[in-house]
């Protein structure tokens, strides 16, 4: 809207007239307002008149220029505004939208976390049972031996504490009518007897100890990691020289017979302890733990049993 008294029908009109490079209204606005303020009879020592006709033609155009500016400013600003407004409202969507994005991505990796959590911890669960598995098997396993040696090891006590008892008190057997013709406790021959079975006695009773000692060393053994890794290491070196990816479970389980029984100055008496199924608990256990750090992926399971492949 164009003020009353104004020739002026535009801003570069003004800027012309007034030789002003500025773009801006408000900048033409402030630099018109300096200008007038120059020409104003209050600036002047001449005593509150203008110095002459021309300034105060030149004052009077100056604020006519101003009133111009002031008058379309507003309708100027408005689409400005509503411009500014909708461009800070997109912005704001867009805003809304790249936080939600990163909320949500945010959230999967959440979940990713909780889900890898979940499986580490199942692993841990199945490999902690299989290791109860494995210990109790492996506890009934040697305490099955030991009833098995207790058969001997009774036998032989037996006898030496009888022929001991015996020796002891002669009196019982050379009052007896029958076995007083039959053993002569004094003579040479039953103490030589007595010696050597005393002493066969003694060896078998250590004998059977130093099974039953190797057989909970195996037990100690057998739930070591390195042990574990030495022995799946080796696999793994042997399987890749035959260019092979993948293996089957048997295919493990039937190596871990085969390196124990190869290393029995290290694994006395393995054959005894180990059964087929405590080498089966045995073998998953160091697959699991494979599989856990990477190393191996279980495939498939087909009628020859888990696949892995090797990563």
């Amino acid at each position: 809207m164009t003020p009353k008294n104004s020739n002026f029908k535009s801003i570069n009109e003004i800027k012309k007239e007034f030789e002003i490079v500025i773009d801006d209204p408000q900048e033409i606005r402030k630099e018109l307002i300096r200008m007038a303020k120059s020409l104003h009879p209050d600036q002047q020592q001449n005593g509150g008149q203008f110095k002459s006709d021309f300034d105060e033609s030149r004052y009077y155009r100056i604020m006519a220029a101003r009133d111009f500016i002031d008058g379309i400013s507003v309708p100027l600003i408005i689409p400005i505004d509503k411009s500014l407004t909708k461009s800070s409202e997109k912005r704001s969507d867009v805003s809304e939208i790249s936080n939600e994005s990163t909320e949500l991505t945010k959230k999967i990796d959440d979940l990713k976390t909780d889900i890898a959590s979940i499986k580490h911890q199942k692993s841990i669960e199945y490999e902690s049972k299989n290791l109860l598995v494995l210990n109790e098997q492996i506890k009934t396993q040697i305490e099955a031996n030991r009833q098995f040696h207790n058969i001997p090891k009774i036998s032989l006590a037996l006898i030496t504490s009888i022929l001991s008892f015996l020796w002891l008190f002669p009196s019982t057997i050379q009052n007896h009518p029958i076995l007083s013709k039959i053993i002569d406790v004094n003579s040479v021959l039953f103490l030589m007897i007595w010696l050597y079975l005393m002493t066969i006695t003694i060896i078998m009773w250590f004998y059977y100890y130093q099974i039953e000692k190797n057989q909970a060393n195996i037990f100690q053994r057998l739930n070591n990691e390195s042990l574990q890794n030495n022995i799946f290491d080796e696999f793994l070196e042997e399987y890749q020289m035959s260019g092979e990816k993948s293996f089957p479970l048997s295919a493990f389980t039937d190596y871990v017979y085969d390196y124990l029984s190869k290393n029995e100055s290290r694994f006395s008496n393995i054959k005894i302890l180990i059964n087929r199924e405590i080498g089966d608990i045995f073998s998953r256990i160091i697959l699991l733990r494979a599989e856990n750090s990477d190393i191996i992926k279980k495939s498939s399971t087909g009628y020859l049993g888990e696949i892995y492949d090797i990563q």
